[in-house]
């Protein structure tokens, strides 16, 4: 039986998740009460892609081992995949009541909360897991998000550092940094951290993101023809959205290629998460433009209007809530 274990465990590290599956079912016809052998073959279905079926072999584990706090955090996580996050919040909490220094049911429960916009919760369980263990960059990561939301920049741009140190390579941790030194005013810092974004992760979908950004900062700087040049350069070699798509269309309403009537319009949708989000999106930038203009009350009343979306995980929201201070319109 150990030996179709590890002849699966052999299979799965060389990409073989078929032969893994069929090792680790051997092993549970030769002891179906070996309660490892669930967990391997739920790990080796999901990396099938096969949700349900890791799923029952997670619940299989479980009902042989009701007191494995790993085998709790095996099933919460799936439940996470499945898009079931309640149920993985209450994996987790019975991982944590088996083991209270479990780091990642923490870690775990914590997303599955932020999630569920959740944040009070989620926040305190990073805080433990961080206490646990000191060295999470995706903790610091994840609370540097909550505490941007939140409006504390300072500590955002603390965690993203954090994460940074950690974890050099995550290229999400500058993007998220850049925007908060932006929106603390900070834009010749913010400005390096989101060219290294999109230098790291060029494919990304929040690099087009980033790009607008840039063209904010630049164009503040008395730098606009050298910010249109910048972002018409992005368009025609590095942009990743469809021309239709509406980081394509934004990118073109500060380019003066699309007006703000049609921008506004593109932005409405039947589906009222959406419809809000775009135009949370819309109304920072319409704002952005209009102060460069001049146009300071226009300005302050698309920023208003981007917070009156609610949208307060979207950059925009943060950013717009920014210049508002700034304007001494909050």
């Amino acid at each position: 039986m150990l030996a179709h274990i590890s002849a699966g465990q052999d299979a799965q590290a060389k990409g073989n998740i078929e032969g893994a599956v069929g090792e680790f079912t051997q092993a549970i016809l030769l002891d179906p009460k070996y309660a490892p052998a669930y967990s391997f073959r739920a790990s080796a279905n999901q990396a099938k892609g096969d949700l349900n079926d890791a799923l029952a072999d997670a619940n299989q584990l479980l009902t042989i081992d009701p007191q494995n706090a790993n085998g709790f955090c095996q099933r919460g996580y799936l439940k996470q995949q499945n898009k079931d996050d309640d149920g993985a919040i209450a994996d987790f909490t019975n991982a944590l009541a088996i083991n209270p220094k479990s780091v990642l049911a923490y870690c775990n429960r914590a997303l599955a909360e932020q999630n569920n916009s959740s944040l009070d919760t989620a926040l305190a369980d990073y805080n433990q897991a961080l206490n646990l263990d000191p060295n999470i960059g995706l903790a610091y990561y994840n609370r540097g998000l909550i505490k941007e939301q939140r409006g504390d920049l300072d500590g955002c741009i603390d965690d993203s550092t954090k994460a940074i140190e950690i974890s050099p390579g995550d290229a999400q941790a500058y993007y998220n940094r850049g925007v908060a030194l932006q929106a603390r005013g900070n834009n010749d810092a913010a400005a390096n951290d989101l060219r290294k974004f999109a230098e790291m992760a060029p494919k990304n979908a929040y690099a087009d993101y980033a790009h607008l950004y840039l063209w904010v900062i630049v164009s503040k700087q008395d730098r606009k023809v050298e910010a249109n040049q910048e972002l018409s350069n992005c368009l025609a070699q590095v942009w990743n959205a469809e021309p239709a798509q509406l980081p394509s269309k934004i990118a073109a309403f500060l380019l003066d290629r699309v007006s703000e009537n049609d921008l506004l319009a593109l932005a409405t949708s039947t589906d009222p998460k959406k419809n809000q989000g775009q135009h949370c999106e819309v109304y920072y930038f319409d704002g952005i433009k209009k102060m460069l203009s001049g146009n300071k009350t226009g300005a302050i009343d698309c920023f208003h209007q981007c917070l009156n979306t609610g949208q307060k995980d979207f950059c925009e929201y943060i950013l717009a809530a920014a210049e508002l201070q700034t304007l001494g319109a909050a």
